[in-house]
C-alpha cells in the first residue's frame, strides 16, 4: 500500500482541482482575496485569467480563449 500511494496517479481535471489547484492561488497571489466573491466582476477575474493565461502560453504553448456569452449559446461558430 505505502508503494502505490507514494507514486503519483494521474487524475483528470475538474472545474474544482483547477479552481483550487490553480485559479485560488494566483488570485491570492495577485488580489489577496481568497474567496472568487470577492472578485470584481471584470478587472479581478481578467487579471487572474491574464495571468494563467500567459503562464500556461509560455510554458506549454497553450493559449485558452476567455469564453464568450455568444460562442457558449453556439451563435458563433467554433
Amino acid at each position: 500500500m505505502q508503494k502505490f500511494l507514494a507514486e503519483a496517479v494521474e487524475l483528470e481535471w475538474t472545474k474544482e482541482s483547477i479552481k483550487s489547484l490553480i485559479w485560488k492561488p494566483i488570485q491570492k497571489a495577485l488580489l489577496d482575496k481568497s474567496s472568487t466573491t470577492e472578485l470584481g466582476k471584470v478587472w479581478d477575474i481578467d487579471l487572474v485569467f491574464d495571468h494563467i493565461n500567459r503562464h500556461i502560453g509560455t510554458k506549454w504553448g497553450l493559449y485558452v480563449p476567455w469564453p464568450s456569452l455568444p460562442e457558449e449559446q453556439g451563435a458563433i461558430p467554433k
